[in-house]
């Protein structure tokens, strides 16, 4: 592992070398999330500046040039790790644009937002430049869960976001979608709903994976600077806390998971990843967490995603029959 030296900006540059595989892990932009607006997130707070690049801006334009000059200086790269939060669409069109002008012939994975930008021809593009991880803050299938999250600038019904994700499976782009079980007020039905959404991509792309997070309050965001806004009560001892995993009491109405209950729904969630089996029993899921979890932090997933086009782990579904009645 070292810094790029010659790198136009060497403090945001790493090169990873191993076995002859290099990749270059880095930042696009060093400013915030372009969206930024979550209720949930507070991880804008780390940048002292309000600056955010939110489409193709001369700026942005730029930046990219200094990046495609420091691709040119790193021999035998093979793929490009791009760290930002999200990185607009345009933005990404223009980037795999610039890779076939330069002749640069590596995989690459970065994290976007959903956008009517994701046509089939704009994914070829960008599949054909090399991109195969693309990354999703999905959250929620419920759009009033997402509108307490203040997740998207626009409704974007299930049957749109299916088309998304399978615009990027018939390109050869591997999907990946974060979301979230437990948002305050959210119902054992939305999270339901949510689950199936996810259940069903699983089950329909060759290679679609996920981050099944648990809601977990942060310090700086919105809904604990607010918590009255979202009808629930912080523990007193959250001072303590450094960053997440305040507890707090929610008293919206509806039947809720409780803590534990979304915990291990989210364990089994990552065992559908590896496991064909239909009905999974709890030592199967608590392994395949565990694998889940040493794949996350090793970043062999991550590894795979690029290399595969197909998951290595699990060769055929075994998650009950679906039908396109939960993208109605």
């Amino acid at each position: 592992v070292y810094h790029d030296s010659s790198s136009q900006n060497n403090s945001n540059r790493i090169v990873i070398d191993s076995n002859n595989y290099k990749k270059l892990i880095t930042r696009l932009f060093d400013t915030k999330c372009y969206w930024g607006k979550c209720t949930f997130c507070s991880i804008n707070s780390r940048f002292t500046s309000d600056k955010k690049v939110e489409n193709l801006s001369e700026h942005a334009v730029q930046t990219i040039k200094d990046l495609i000059t420091d691709i040119k200086k790193i021999k035998g790269l093979s793929a490009l790790i791009f760290m930002d939060e999200a990185i607009e669409v345009s933005i990404l069109i223009y980037f795999a644009e610039q890779l076939f002008k330069h002749k640069i012939n590596i995989r690459w994975s970065v994290r976007s937002r959903f956008s009517d930008k994701f046509t089939i021809d704009n994914c070829r593009i960008l599949a054909k430049s090399g991109l195969r991880f693309l990354g999703f803050g999905l959250e929620s299938v419920s759009q009033r869960v997402l509108k307490l999250m203040h997740k998207r600038e626009r409704e974007y019904t299930r049957g749109e976001l299916n088309n998304i994700f399978e615009n990027c499976d018939k390109t050869g782009i591997n999907a990946h979608a974060f979301f979230m079980i437990g948002f305050p007020s959210e119902t054992k039905q939305e999270t339901d709903e949510t689950l199936k959404f996810i259940d069903y991509q699983l089950k329909n792309r060759k290679y679609f994976t996920y981050s099944a997070n648990v809601f977990y309050l942060m310090k700086g965001s919105d809904v604990y600077k607010n918590p009255e806004k979202y009808n629930i009560k912080l523990d007193d001892k959250h001072e303590n806390v450094k960053l997440s995993d305040i507890n707090f009491v929610d008293n919206n109405p509806g039947e809720k998971y409780t803590r534990d209950e979304l915990a291990y729904l989210s364990r089994k969630a990552y065992s559908k990843l590896f496991f064909k089996e239909k009905n999974l029993d709890y030592n199967t899921i608590q392994i395949g967490n565990q694998f889940w979890y040493f794949l996350d932090r090793t970043g062999l997933f991550y590894e795979q995603k690029l290399v595969n086009s197909h998951n290595p782990y699990l060769f055929e579904s075994g998650i009950d029959s679906l039908n396109d009645k939960i993208l109605d």
